[in-house]
């Protein structure tokens, strides 16, 4: 910190290099001291370090401007003080720039500023009570001075909140009237009236007072849609606890579904269909029923035949023909999805259980995949099917050729057996028996059983048998040719 009179004098080199740096400090540091410089010169730069104050001198070169106190204890700006603007002379009261922009006192009559809030401790009032700021309460009054709600409206006469675009030719309003009726709406020739949630139009009122629920085009007093074109209403006696109708019509006067739900001491059941306890006695075409919670779905046809349910435990049963409930797999046609142990099962009386068809192209059939990645799949080239196991060679690794295939082959043993189940005849190996040599053409274990004692079978897979039957052939060969050129030496 320092002064100087900026007038530098002949001197020798020293003694003129000393004075210009003093020159030079006093310009960096504002001319600082706790007394004003003794030699000034308008428009200069002073920075009291007795008040931490900054301060210009006039044009005139005869007085000081303050321009803003320092807080150097926290390197703000602390005020800016009273002073004259344009004439006007500014001095109720400090204005803070630390973080805040105060206009008021310290009492608690000031109005903060900051980057994103107002703070009035005291409220604010503007033009007796057009409107006011309850800042104790958080409340907002127009027309009152004591708000006592968030939103306080309040006039000797009707209140009337209208709202509109200055640029079109609709506005809406909302108030009370003088009658002490409530009222909200569209007061503009050839509008309506929207009601919206979620970002979209749920409801409208149009100008000729019909009511579109679902459209914005309502062509009958109440227009109720959906947007697979199916209109719904309900009607219900709130009186009468054990019956509540609701009617689904597929165009603008037939209703060809009814459902009819009522209560009952064993509990609660659903019916959709012409021909229920409710509706009609005539043949039906489709009847379900949604019993309690161990009750079913069901579906039926052709004379209240039984042809597809939903059990209590969400198992989904379609049939054709034959069996009885609850539906098993010895003996109908029928098929099953959803079910605990098999979610997916197909019965058949004498015929194909399933057929799978793949038109216009050839591939896959079907895919099989393991924790959604694929394991395998059948697929046609129009002619044939194959089916095909994962082999990509992306798959593998640590490949190397196959050896001592001829020995395991030595190992197996075929054999001829007569099937139980029918006596047939059969050829072929014993599960365990090829486990033992070739473990990945077998699955399950030997004398497995499940939790209730039953047997869980082995099954083979003949198809790995084909790598090591190669390898072993390709063992053969190479003895014999080795055979041969012995002889042949």
């Amino acid at each position: 910190m320092s002064q100087h009179d900026l007038s530098i004098a002949n001197q020798g080199f020293p003694a003129f290099r000393s004075d210009l740096n003093d020159a030079l400090q006093a310009l960096g540091t504002n001319n600082s001291g706790a007394t004003a410089p003794s030699t000034t010169y308008a428009n200069q730069l002073w920075y009291d370090t007795a008040n931490n104050i900054l301060k210009i001198r006039n044009e005139d070169n005869d007085a000081w401007i303050t321009l803003i106190t320092l807080d150097q204890s926290t390197d703000v700006v602390s005020s800016i003080t009273a002073t004259t603007v344009n004439g006007t002379t500014v001095a109720a009261g400090t204005l803070t720039s630390s973080g805040n922009t105060t206009l008021g006192d310290a009492s608690g009559d000031s109005l903060t500023i900051n980057a994103s809030t107002v703070s009035t401790p005291n409220g604010l009032n503007f033009d007796s009570d057009t409107l006011v700021i309850d800042a104790t309460n958080n409340r907002i009054g127009l027309g009152t001075s004591s708000p006592a709600y968030k939103l306080h409206l309040y006039s000797s006469s009707a209140v009337d909140v209208e709202t509109g675009v200055t640029n079109s030719a609709g506005y809406s309003r909302f108030g009370t009237r003088s009658s002490g009726n409530a009222f909200a709406g569209s007061f503009t020739a050839g509008t309506g009236f929207e009601f919206w949630s979620a970002g979209s139009e749920r409801m409208r009122i149009d100008s000729s007072g019909n009511v579109g629920i679902g459209t914005s085009s309502p062509s009958y007093r109440v227009d109720a849609q959906v947007s697979s074109n199916v209109r719904t209403a309900r009607f219900k006696n709130t009186s009468n606890t054990v019956q509540d109708y609701t009617l689904f019509a597929a165009n603008d006067s037939d209703v060809v579904i009814g459902l009819g739900v009522y209560g009952s001491a064993a509990g609660t059941t659903g019916m959709i269909g012409a021909s229920s306890p409710f509706l009609s006695t005539a043949a039906t075409e489709l009847n379900i029923l949604a019993n309690n919670a161990s009750g079913v779905i069901k579906f039926a046809t052709g004379g209240n035949t039984e042809r597809m349910r939903i059990d209590s435990a969400g198992t989904l049963m379609v049939r054709s023909a034959g069996g009885t409930a609850p539906w098993d797999a010895t003996s109908g046609t029928f098929a099953w999805v959803g079910q605990s142990t098999y979610p997916l099962g197909l019965t058949a009386e004498g015929n194909l259980c399933a057929i799978m068809n793949r038109n216009t192209d050839v591939g896959a059939i079907c895919e099989f995949k393991y924790n959604g990645v694929f394991k395998g799949n059948i697929t046609t080239n129009g002619s044939t099917i194959a089916y095909n196991t994962s082999s990509d060679y992306r798959l593998k690794e640590n490949i190397a050729p196959m050896t001592g295939a001829l020995a395991k082959i030595q190992q197996l043993k075929p054999c001829t057996y007569t099937w139980k189940a029918d006596g047939s005849n059969g050829e072929g190996f014993i599960a365990h028996e090829l486990q033992s040599v070739i473990p990945d053409a077998v699955t399950g274990e030997k004398d497995a059983v499940d939790a209730e004692g039953n047997p869980v079978y082995q099954g083979i897979d003949t198809s790995f048998l084909v790598a090591t039957l190669t390898a072993a052939i390709q063992e053969l060969k190479a003895e014999v040719d080795s055979l041969k050129a012995q002889l042949n030496a």
